[in-house]
Formats: C-alpha cells, sequence, structure tokens
C-alpha cells in the first residue's frame, strides 16, 4: 500500500483534528527562539504557523500528480503522510543581515533537542539552484519545558525552524508563489518570469550587502562613543586607541551596546590579566598552526578586551565569520574567524 487520494483523505481529516495541536507547538518553538535571540543582540523577526490543513491535502494530491515515488511510498497509512511532512509547525527566524544566519543556528542547536538518532537537530542549509536560500532546522522541545502541563502532547512532535536574512525570505515566498501555488499555466512566459526572479535574487543579494553595510556603521557610531570611556577603564594598556573602535564594533555586533553593558559582562577585577593570558595562548596555537603573524594579537592593545569577548562569545564569531574565512578574504574578517575558532578549541567548546 502507498499513498493514494483515499490516504490523502484520511490524512487530511486527521490532521484537521490535530490542527491545534501543531499550532500549539509552532507557538513554544517560536517563544523558545525569541529568548534566544533578543538577548544575543540578533535584529530578526520571528513568525509562526501551524500548515493549513487545505495546503496540507493539496500538498499530498501534488504528489499523486507529479507521480512522486519517492514521497508516494513512504506513506502506508494516513499517520505517515502527517510523520512525512515536517512542517506542519513551522516556524520562520528572519535575520536583518544574512551573516546572523549562521549565528542563529548555532543558538538553535545548542538549546533545542532534534529528531536525529543522537538527539541532535537535524541542520540542513539550503542553497537551490533556483536561488532559495535558508537553513532548515527540525527540532524538539528542549528537555526542561517537558515537565509543563500544556506540552504533554507536543514533546515528542518536531517543528521546521526556518533560518534566512529578511530579503531572502521574501525572495523566497515569492519564488515559491509564483512557481507552486499560481494554477495557471505560465506558458510561453516561464522565460521571463525565472529572468525576473534571477534579477530579484541579484538585488536581494545586494540589498543584504546595503543593510549590513548599514548596520555596520551604526555599530561603527556606537563604538566610538565608547572607546574613551572604556578604553581608560583598562590598566596598562597602553595602545588602545589603535584598534579599540573595532574591537568594540564587535562588542556592539553582538548586542553589549552600552557602556553599562560592557562594563557588567567584561570589566572586573583581573579581566585585563585574563585577556593577556587568554591572548598568549591563542598566540601559541596560531604559531603552532603556521599562522600568519600578522593575524596574532596584541597584548598591548584592545586586543585584551576583544580575548575577554571571544572568551564568551566564539561560537557567535566563529558564525559570523568562518564565510569570510573560507574564502580568505578581508584580513581583519580572517584574523577575527581564525582566533574564534582556536579560542573555542582552548576552552573546548563543542562545534
Amino acid at each position: 500500500m502507498a499513498l493514494d487520494r483515499e490516504i490523502a483523505e484520511e490524512a487530511w481529516v486527521q490532521y484537521s483534528r490535530e490542527y491545534d495541536r501543531y499550532a500549539k507547538l509552532s507557538r513554544h518553538v517560536a517563544a523558545v527562539c525569541s529568548e534566544l535571540i533578543e538577548p544575543a543582540g540578533i535584529q530578526a523577526t520571528i513568525q509562526y504557523r501551524a500548515k493549513d490543513p487545505a495546503s496540507f491535502h493539496r500538498k499530498l494530491l501534488r504528489y499523486l500528480d507529479e507521480n512522486n515515488e519517492e514521497k508516494i511510498n513512504r506513506v502506508k497509512v494516513a499517520r505517515d503522510a502527517l510523520d512525512m511532512m515536517g512542517d506542519l509547525a513551522a516556524v520562520r527566524v528572519a535575520t536583518y543581515v544574512e551573516a546572523d544566519r549562521g549565528r542563529v543556528v548555532e543558538l538553535i542547536r545548542a538549546r533545542f533537542r532534534g529528531p536525529l538518532a543522537d538527539g541532535a537537530v537535524d541542520v540542513d542549509p539550503k542553497a537551490k539552484e533556483t536561488g532559495y536560500r535558508a537553513t532548515h532546522c527540525q527540532v524538539l522541545l528542549p528537555v526542561d519545558l517537558l515537565s509543563a502541563p500544556d506540552v504533554k502532547n507536543i514533546g515528542d512532535t518536531s517543528t521546521e525552524v526556518q533560518v534566512c536574512s529578511m530579503l531572502a525570505h521574501v525572495w523566497n515566498e515569492i519564488e515559491h508563489d509564483m512557481r507552486y501555488k499560481l494554477a495557471i499555466p505560465w506558458g510561453d512566459e516561464v522565460a521571463l518570469r525565472d529572468q525576473t526572479l534571477q534579477d530579484f535574487r541579484e538585488a536581494a543579494d545586494v540589498g543584504d550587502t546595503c543593510i549590513e553595510a548599514l548596520l555596520g556603521l551604526r555599530s561603527e557610531r556606537i563604538a566610538v562613543s565608547l572607546s574613551v570611556a572604556i578604553g581608560g577603564q583598562l590598566d596598562g594598556v597602553t595602545d588602545f586607541a589603535s584598534n579599540g573602535t573595532a574591537v568594540l564594533r564587535e562588542f556592539v555586533r553582538l548586542g553589549y551596546s552600552t557602556q553599562g553593558q560592557v562594563e557588567t559582562a567584561f570589566l572586573n577585577d583581573g579581566s585585563v590579566e585574563r585577556g593577556r593570558a587568554l591572548i598568549g595562548r591563542i598566540n601559541v596555537a596560531f604559531e603552532v598552526g603556521g599562522i600568519p603573524a600578522e593575524l596574532r594579537l596584541n597584548p598591548t592593545n584592545a586586543d585584551v578586551l576583544f580575548a575577554l569577548l571571544l572568551e564568551r562569545h566564539c561560537s557567535d564569531l566563529t558564525a559570523l565569520y568562518e564565510q569570510q574565512l573560507a574564502r580568505g578574504t578581508a584580513l581583519r574578517a580572517a584574523r577575527i574567524a581564525q582566533a574564534a575558532k582556536e579560542t573555542r578549541a582552548l576552552t573546548q567548546e563543542p562545534a
């Protein structure tokens, strides 16, 4: 037995009965995502929904109409159709900048359980030839939430969390509607449709770059305003001015945008000594690994403060800058990415 129209009808009825359960699950997962993202200083919007039962039914019928054997053969009974479709409960995290996508995924991976055999979150970075770009994370609610009375019937049901930039989200939605939801055949205009979608994809990429540049300018201005007050508190750091603004820009990017936030989290008795000690360990690792000397950290300038940031946020910084490191782009980006990578290894923080 495999999926047929009768099973599709049964699955539709069953899902319609369970719709409220999936809606409740999506709300809970969205709330956890919000608790992760806001304290991390990531600018993003969060949306959630349970799939509309009619949309669920249409998708099953499309599998039949398209003779999708892989999907058809996975369904023996109605319940299989629900279990196969991983986005019945779904959350979308749309970040202001593309660079924050990796940070959000790492936060999700660390907080949630997942359906994989080892209990890990199933992370699927999608970059389709059509231009679709997002990371799909299949998650289960965290263990510490399972004792709440209202989650007893959703604790072992998975949710799809999609992570993408805002502009990528707009493109993804329009492309999906144009290709899959419009029932009218495109005929001779299909080439024009595809070319226009490609033009939009390229414009969205440019837009992502512009948004990141604008937010970078904002971070720069805040960092400049913080430099004098923060630099004066680092005893023995004689050359803070040489890179203080650049270092503080990374603090702002990670949500530390006021003097009080930086002081409370990082500046206390022994902080300078701890930063210099960490610099020593990182530079030894750089030397052993054959990392160029120009990437090494300097214990006489704001790198002391940067080392304290690395100690707390090496995963965030790795996620932000690992793409630049892989491409061998800007020296500053490569330096941050390499230092974050080495700090994570030194502190034995799991990847």
